[in-house]
């Protein structure tokens, strides 16, 4: 695996933790988008895997702060995909590799994650976004 393909999956494997601990903290979770869950707060704090989690519900995602990382994601209308686009991919990956790239180096970065299968790319309103392929994501 190599480094973008390494800072993808701990994007993924970050959020997929988040969603597990406001289950377990809640007893039940769904994106505010597709159906209030009024025992969880639009934002707050919550302790997840040892660390102290904070988070804000937006539009049809959720913007998190786990450690160094600030991971801002949306997810597809049925909840089973979650999307990134290029600037809100580009914020965590210059946390995760310590070095500024532009947003325009992220989509191509993107884009050849596409090519080798990892990520399928979908045009909508707010331009190109992508969700990751969970037959690559389960068998990493």
């Amino acid at each position: 695996m190599d480094n973008d393909q390494k800072a993808l999956y701990t994007f993924v494997a970050i959020i997929k933790s988040f969603e597990e601990c406001l289950k377990a903290n809640f007893g039940t979770f769904c994106y505010p988008h597709l159906k209030r869950e009024e025992s969880i707060p639009m934002n707050g704090h919550i302790f997840c895997n040892g660390k102290n989690v904070k988070y804000r519900f937006h539009g049809r995602g959720c913007t998190i702060e786990w450690e160094k990382f600030s991971i801002d994601y949306d997810v597809a209308n049925d909840a089973n995909k979650i999307l990134l686009s290029p600037w809100k991919f580009s914020k965590f990956y210059n946390e995760y590799v310590e070095v500024k790239v532009s947003v325009e180096t992220v989509y191509e970065i993107l884009q050849n994650l596409e090519k080798k299968g990892i990520l399928i790319s979908e045009e909508n309103s707010s331009g190109m976004t992508f969700h990751v392929s969970e037959k690559w994501f389960d068998t990493v």
